[in-house]
C-alpha cells in the first residue's frame, strides 16, 4: 500500500480526509504546519518515507526542507476567498496577533472605529451598505475569485466548474481561510489526478471539521449581492455558541483597549480597505 502525507495549514485534515475517500488503496497522514514546524527534523529524516508528499505554499515556504529532492511532490495550494467576508481582518500588537472570542478574526469596521475614537454605538451604525461599498467590500468577489483561479491555475489546477457548484446553495466559506468541505473534496480529487492516480469518487464527503471552528457571518447587504443566507452572527470557536453584532463589537473593544490603540496594527493585505472605511466615516 502506499503511502501519501498532506502538508498544510488549516485544511489539512479536510484535504487529507478527502484524499483517503477518494484513494481506498492508499494510507494517507495528514500533517498541519504547526506540527510540521515544530518537528522539522523529524520530517526531514523521514519524509522520503512517503510515496507521494502533497505540500502547499506556507509548508514550503518555511525553508525547512528542499521539496525538490523527493521524486512526488505534487503542490496543493490553499483556498482563501474573502468574497463572502470582505471585513474580516487580523490585527496585530508587537509582532503577535490579537484575540478576540472569534480567535484570530476582526473586523475592520469595528477596528476602525476603535481606533477613531468612536463609541461602540457608533461603530455598531456603520454596518450598512453605505459603508460596505464605500469601503470596496462589494468588490472583492471579483477579486478574490480572479486571485483563486489564477493561484490555482498556476499549480495546473482548473477551477472554473468546481467553482461555478459551491455557491449554489450557500456561502462556501465559513471564513476567509476555512472552506466548506465540498471545496477540499474537489481539490483532493484534482490533486489525486495529479499524483497519477484515478479517484473513487461517490456521494460521500468527509465531516466537515471546519465547521466547528470560528465561522465569520456574511452580512445580509452582502449575502444578497452574493445570492446566499445572511445573517450578523458569530460563531465562537470549538463551542456552539453564537455572538450578536453588539456582542462580538463589544468583546473587540475590550481586547483593543486592554492593549491601546497605540500598539495595534494590521497588514497590507486589509489596509486598503482599512483606509477605505476610516475615510468614509
Amino acid at each position: 500500500m502506499e503511502r501519501w502525507i498532506v502538508l498544510s495549514a488549516c485544511q489539512t485534515l479536510g484535504v487529507a480526509n478527502s484524499l483517503s475517500l477518494l484513494n481506498p488503496d492508499v494510507s494517507i497522514e495528514p500533517c498541519d504546519i504547526w506540527r510540521f514546524r515544530n518537528e522539522a527534523a523529524h520530517w526531514a529524516a523521514h519524509l522520503s518515507d512517503y510515496d507521494c508528499i502533497f505540500v502547499n505554499d506556507e509548508v514550503a515556504e518555511l525553508g525547512l526542507v528542499d521539496f525538490s529532492q523527493f521524486p512526488r511532490v505534487v503542490r496543493l495550494p490553499a483556498i482563501n476567498f474573502a468574497g463572502y467576508h470582505p471585513d474580516l481582518c487580523y490585527v496585530y500588537s508587537a509582532g503577535s496577533t490579537v484575540h478576540t472570542p472569534l480567535g484570530d478574526y476582526h473586523s475592520i469596521i469595528a477596528f476602525a472605529g476603535f481606533m477613531q475614537g468612536l463609541s461602540e454605538a457608533d461603530t455598531l451604525a456603520l454596518y450598512n451598505a453605505r459603508m460596505f461599498e464605500a469601503g470596496g467590500y462589494m468588490d472583492m468577489w471579483g477579486i478574490d475569485k480572479a486571485h483563486l483561479m489564477n493561484l490555482f491555475r498556476h499549480y495546473g489546477y482548473d477551477l472554473s466548474a468546481a467553482f461555478r457548484q459551491w455557491g449554489l446553495r450557500e456561502g462556501f466559506m465559513h471564513s476567509v481561510n476555512h472552506p466548506r468541505i465540498e471545496c477540499l473534496y474537489d481539490i483532493a480529487r484534482a490533486a489525486t489526478v495529479k499524483a497519477g492516480h484515478t479517484p473513487l469518487d461517490s456521494p460521500v464527503r468527509p465531516h466537515d471539521n471546519l465547521r466547528v471552528a470560528e465561522g465569520f457571518p456574511v452580512y445580509p447587504e452582502i449575502a444578497e449581492a452574493c445570492g446566499v443566507p445572511g445573517s450578523y452572527l458569530f460563531k465562537v470557536g470549538g463551542q456552539y455558541r453564537l455572538l450578536t453584532l453588539a456582542q462580538f463589537v463589544t468583546a473587540s473593544y475590550d481586547a483593543y483597549a486592554e492593549l491601546g490603540a497605540g500598539a495595534l496594527e494590521t497588514v497590507p493585505q486589509f489596509q486598503g480597505r482599512y483606509d477605505a472605511i476610516v475615510a468614509a466615516l
